[in-house]
C-alpha cells in the first residue's frame, strides 16, 4: 500500500511505498528533512488565484515551520512503541562521528623544512670537512717534499754518483754551469751539520786556472774545495762586496776534486755553481763576472 503526504518545509507532495512509513525523507525541492508519517497524509488544497489587486499587496509572513536539524534528528529518542531500525542506527553513529570529528583538534601539520634545514646543514659541514682534510693534506705533502724544482740548466755534464755521494762533472769545452737547489733532504755539511750541502766531483788539470762560482739570492753562499781525500784545499764566504763566493785555483796535479756548494747559516733554496777555466767568460748569471 502507498503512503501519500506532502513536505510539510514546501507542500511539495509524495507518493512512497508503505515500507518507508517512519523512516527519514529529504525534500528534493527545499532539501527539508523529515520523517516519513505512518499513514497517507492529503495534500493542502491549491492556492485559489488572486486578482490583479490582490497581487500587488505583500505576501502575508508566514510562520517559518520548526524543521529539525539533520544531528538532532539523528539523535532524538525514539519512542518506545516503536524499535529502532538499522539504518536510524547507522545515521546515529554516522552523526556521532560528525561531532567527533569537530570537537577532535586539528593535528598541526609536521614541518618538513626543519628536516631540509638540517640535511642542508650536515651536508654543508661534512663538505666543509671533506675539504679541510684534502687542503691538510696537500699542505703536509708539500712540507715533506721541500720547495719545488727550479728549472734546469746544465752546461757540460753531470751525473749522481750515489747517496750522499753527490755528482760527477765534466766541463764541455771547459765550462760547467748548473741551477740547483738546497733542501731539508740534502746531506749535511761535514764542515758544519747544521747546514745542507751538495757536492760536485770535478776533473781538473794541473797547471789550468779555474775559477769556481757559487751565487744565490736566497742565502748566504758558502763555498769550498776539497781533494779526493777529503783535505780542505779552498774556502770562501763573501766575495766581491756580494754575499755570493768564489774560489780562484790552480791544481798541482790532474785529478779529481770535490766541491761543496753549502751555506754560512742554515738555508735552503735556488743557487747557481759556475766551474770554469779562468780565460773563459761566464756563460750567463751571477752577482759578478
Amino acid at each position: 500500500m502507498a503512503i501519500s503526504f506532502a513536505c510539510p518545509g514546501c507542500s511539495t507532495p509524495f507518493r512512497v511505498g508503505d515500507d518507508m512509513a517512519g523512516k527519514k525523507a529529504k525534500c528534493p525541492k527545499c532539501q527539508l528533512v523529515f520523517v516519513l508519517p505512518a499513514a497517507a497524509i492529503d495534500p493542502p488544497p491549491p492556492k485559489p488565484a488572486t486578482t490583479a489587486f490582490e497581487s500587488e499587496r505583500p505576501a502575508p509572513k508566514k510562520r517559518a515551520a520548526v524543521v529539525e536539524d539533520e544531528e538532532e534528528v539523528a539523535t532524538k529518542p525514539r519512542s518506545r512503541s516503536r524499535p529502532v531500525d538499522d539504518d536510524e542506527e547507522d545515521d546515529r553513529a554516522d552523526a556521532e562521528d560528525r561531532r567527533e570529528r569537530k570537537r577532535r583538534p586539528k593535528a598541526k601539520k609536521a614541518g618538513g623544512s626543519a628536516l631540509l634545514w638540517v640535511l642542508g646543514l650536515g651536508g654543508a659541514l661534512f663538505l666543509f670537512m671533506l675539504c679541510g682534510g684534502v687542503l691538510m693534506v696537500i699542505i703536509i705533502m708539500a712540507s715533506r717534499q721541500g720547495p719545488p724544482p727550479i728549472a734546469q740548466h746544465v752546461i757540460g755534464n753531470a751525473v749522481n754518483v750515489g747517496l750522499g755521494q753527490g755528482q760527477r762533472v765534466t766541463l764541455a769545452n771547459g765550462v760547467f754551469q748548473t741551477n740547483d737547489q738546497l733542501t731539508p733532504q740534502d746531506p749535511a755539511d761535514p764542515a758544519d751539520p747544521t747546514c745542507k750541502t751538495k757536492r760536485y766531483m770535478v776533473d781538473l788539470q794541473a797547471g789550468k786556472s779555474y775559477i769556481i762560482d757559487h751565487e744565490s739570492g736566497a742565502f748566504d753562499c758558502y763555498l769550498r774545495l776539497e781533494d779526493a781525500n777529503g783535505g780542505k784545499l779552498a774556502e770562501n764566504d763573501d766575495f766581491g762586496g756580494t754575499l755570493n763566493s768564489r774560489i780562484q785555483f790552480t791544481p798541482n796535479q790532474t785529478g779529481t776534486y770535490v766541491v761543496f756548494a753549502t751555506t754560512l747559516n742554515p738555508a735552503f733554496g735556488p743557487f747557481t755553481l759556475t766551474i770554469r777555466e779562468s780565460h773563459l767568460p761566464k756563460p750567463f748569471g751571477g752577482g759578478f763576472k
